[in-house]
């Protein structure tokens, strides 16, 4: 064993802090002994493996630009190594600009510690035989790394050692042990789509039960077939697991901040919805809510109420606020907020549509046809298929935050919509009115309806507000711990804060029913201990975010 040095300067705000880090180095393996480091700064975590000659840490991102798989995993690997591990990124559009014109070598040394290619994961081979070669000689030094369809192309198969077969949903996968399956059981639940290959020459990692290859190394190479980038439900654990231990396929070592296991629970809908009333859907009552936020207390953890104001009548389309008709409900809420256990913030004005004749006009009693007339309250109106008039969502917000400011006493600054639907115009109008953090679902890039990306601690496209999305659902997560540990623990390995997304109601549609008890909330939160979770109200995480927005981070492994 041999102990050498990592040196590593964090800016924060402007002022540098430096420090050393040691590993420990193994002959024997690609990976050293781990050492976590907290002393840099309070919400810092660093991990450093192992090392090799000096190299400044910083990885390189193909893509290219004419497509959108492309421009969905390139966006999610920047977010996860430049935005949550403050690892230096360079992202490079292969549409605009050459391979070959881009330096991946000063003194024959590399200049990347590690090579994402992303560009042709959709199987479409757009490289000239120059970029062919400069990536192939790039591969003799540098790791390289792609996804699904890339092992299509003959040449990206000859690289990565594995040919494309197709892609489907795959439940069971057999793990082997390797660095990019560490902390994976040797059998996982995965219940998503992948890509799936056949390895040649490569070596299979990650197997469906018919022994088709998920994950495939040859040598130094990735490729890796997992499609769940993010998710609230099981499947995305055992791609975050891999994608967090991408880093150690840097023959360099590589350093990375990590925040520590925050986490925040959002509960939508509450007091109560219009929805809910047709359905029949039922909340807790008022003693319920209290015995909820005495458990809260009990294990340290606090919750977001994401408040909706008023009831629509179906006969008449006028509003009842609810502080009429749940007046126990709302007393219960605000003495939660009081002792800081709850955080009360804006939902929606009504969660129905402002064009509240589709839904007084609607014939039917079915309630599923009377969910679809109420939709939606901010962005697009899919009766129409045009966007809702600026007046009418301007309306609605204005609204919303004027009754949660008197019900509360404080103005809301975060701001979930109804169904996570809006568009441009509803984020500026929310950024206009003081909204200061934004909790959608986790969204990588523009959707088909108008409403820009929601990536989790950067901002809203166009706005200042910082995203705090939800990215794990509370009221499906397991109350076993074991089972549960699937979904928690690689967000915790990952340093990805976690916001679990809660309706807060016992609650059927069409054929899926879902519980929200005392009894499994209090297992949950049991279970979480485990992981030494902090709790917090989604505006402080975005807090953390605007201050981690400040840190830039160098590394130079040895």
């Amino acid at each position: 064993m041999a102990a050498r040095a990592s040196t590593l300067s964090v800016t924060v705000g402007g002022s540098l802090m430096r420090g050393i880090l040691f590993s420990e180095y193994s002959a024997g393996g690609h990976v050293a002994q781990r050492i976590w480091i907290a002393a840099l700064l309070s919400s810092l975590m660093l991990a450093t493996l192992t090392y090799a000659t000096p190299l400044e840490e910083r990885v390189l991102i193909l893509y290219d630009s004419r497509s959108s798989g492309s421009i969905l995993i390139s966006t999610y690997l920047k977010w996860l190594l430049g935005i949550i591990w403050k690892i230096p990124v360079t992202i490079v559009d292969l549409n605009s600009t050459p391979l070959s014109s881009i330096p991946l070598f000063e003194g024959g040394e590399p200049v990347y510690t590690l090579i994402f290619v992303t560009n042709i994961v959709d199987g479409v081979d757009r490289m000239g035989e120059d970029e062919w070669s400069t990536l192939e000689e790039a591969g003799e030094k540098i790791p390289l790394v792609t996804f699904w369809k890339a092992v299509a192309i003959e040449r990206a198969s000859e690289v990565f050692g594995c040919r494309y077969l197709g892609d489907e949903r795959v439940g069971r996968v057999n793990v082997r042990r390797h660095p990019l399956t560490e902390s994976l059981p040797a059998t996982v639940i995965y219940g998503y789509t992948a890509s799936l290959a056949e390895p040649v020459g490569g070596k299979a990692l990650m197997m469906s039960e018919d022994g088709r290859a998920l994950v495939v190394a040859k040598g130094k190479h990735v490729w890796i077939g997992l499609r769940a980038l993010l998710g609230v439900h099981s499947w995305a654990g055992p791609a975050a697991l891999v994608y967090a231990n991408l880093l150690k396929l840097s023959l360099r070592g590589f350093i990375r901040l990590r925040l520590p296991p925050y986490a925040s629970i959002r509960i939508d809908d509450v007091p109560f919805s219009t929805e809910s009333w047709f359905w029949g859907w039922q909340y807790f009552t008022a003693e319920q809510w209290r015995r909820y936020f005495s458990l809260l207390k009990e294990y340290g953890a606090k919750v977001n109420l994401m408040i909706i104001c008023y009831n629509v009548s179906k006969s008449t389309g006028e509003w009842t606020p609810y502080i009429e008709t749940h007046k126990d409900v709302i007393e219960v809420f605000r003495e939660a907020v009081a002792e800081g256990v709850a955080d009360a913030q804006a939902h929606g004005a009504t969660h129905v549509t402002p064009f509240e004749e589709y839904f007084v006009n609607n014939p039917s009693s079915d309630p599923w046809e009377l969910t679809l007339s109420i939709r939606f309250e901010f962005g697009y109106d899919p009766h129409t298929g045009k966007p809702i008039p600026r007046r009418l969502q301007e309306e609605h917000l204005r609204n919303l935050t004027r009754s949660i400011e008197e019900w509360f006493g404080y103005r809301p600054v975060v701001w979930t919509p109804p169904w996570h639907v809006y568009d441009g115009v509803s984020v500026k109008i929310a950024e206009e009115l003081g909204y200061l953090y934004f909790s959608d679902g986790f969204r990588l890039t523009w959707d088909e309806r108008g409403a820009p990306p929601c990536i989790m601690g950067e901002e809203v496209p166009g706005t200042a507000m910082i995203c705090v999305p939800v990215n794990a659902d509370w009221d499906h997560l397991p109350t076993n711990p074991r089972h549960l540990r699937r979904i928690v623990e690689p967000l915790v390995r990952a340093g990805i804060p976690i916001v679990f997304i809660s309706h807060g109601r016992n609650w059927t549609i069409r054929s899926s029913t879902t519980y929200f008890t005392l009894r499994d909330n209090e297992l949950r939160l049991r279970a979480l201990r485990e992981y030494g979770v902090k709790y917090l109200f989604l505006r402080e995480l975005g807090e953390v975010f605007k201050r981690w927005r400040g840190v830039e981070m160098r590394a130079t492994l040895y």
